[in-house]
């Protein structure tokens, strides 16, 4: 979680002075930041789509069991 934190300051306060390394630091935390955040979305939407089913197949049940 730390990681999604870091801001472009941060980097230069931890030792990456140079603009060129710091970008190419900063990017790579950007690309990771967006990539959990796209795992995240993929995973809640996947559970969703779970439980929907779930929902259908138990009232297509109680549905079948009444006379």
């Amino acid at each position: 979680e730390v990681l999604g934190d870091i801001t472009y300051d941060d980097l230069k306060e931890m030792g990456i002075i140079e603009v060129g390394p710091r970008r190419k630091v900063f990017r790579a935390i950007s690309q990771w930041r967006e990539d959990r955040e796209l795992k995240k979305a993929q995973a809640i939407r996947a559970r969703m789509e779970a439980e929907e089913r779930l929902h259908t197949e138990r009232a297509a049940a109680t549905s079948a069991a009444l006379p």
